[in-house]
């Protein structure tokens, strides 16, 4: 299942989106034009199976953005990392018109991308896990993300804790 978040369709000049793997050696950035009528970002929490099994995770989310977007760089920390060795593509036997790119030394999820239906090939979809924080909070600049609860004045307290502790007795032998 996908539930669509929120979708932007015109935004104004901002520093880029930066992202990257945990150990560095993959790092991308999201550069937003200033006047895109064209192209839109969106953030898609997705629920199929093919995303948990290559997140590990019960739901995944994503930034969806034109591909014309995205950048991306690898850096070798020894001379004998090469591009192909940090960046990997993978490539599902049951998916061969899509690729899922992720780094080969940490094994951070990176990206999706797909071109079934041919429309989706001008799009990137990026992990938001994979975000810096700082960018992350951008979203919610971008209105791309529901702003916190705690932000917007409301006091709202968390449901009252409930005690599940059970204790139970072995059986008699």
């Amino acid at each position: 299942m996908i539930y669509h978040l929120r979708t932007v369709t015109t935004m104004t000049s901002r520093e880029p989106l930066r992202g990257g793997c945990s150990c560095g050696r993959n790092q991308y950035m999201i550069v937003i034009p200033d006047d895109d009528s064209v192209g839109r970002a969106e953030v898609i929490f997705d629920s199929s199976r093919d995303h948990r099994r290559f997140q590990g995770a019960p739901l995944t989310a994503w930034l969806r953005v034109p591909l014309t977007w995205y950048r991306s760089q690898t850096y070798s920390y020894y001379p004998d990392e090469t591009h192909a060795a940090i960046r990997r593509t993978f490539t599902p036997v049951h998916a061969p018109h899509s690729q899922r790119n992720f780094c080969g030394f940490c094994g951070t999820p990176l990206t999706y991308w797909t071109e079934s239906p041919p429309e989706e090939a001008d799009y990137m979809s990026v992990t938001l896990g994979s975000l810096f924080s700082d960018d992350l909070r951008m979203l919610e600049d971008l209105e791309l993300l529901p702003r916190d609860s705690t932000e917007d004045g409301s006091d709202r307290s968390p449901p009252a804790a409930t005690d599940t502790t059970s204790e139970s007795t072995p059986p008699a032998t």
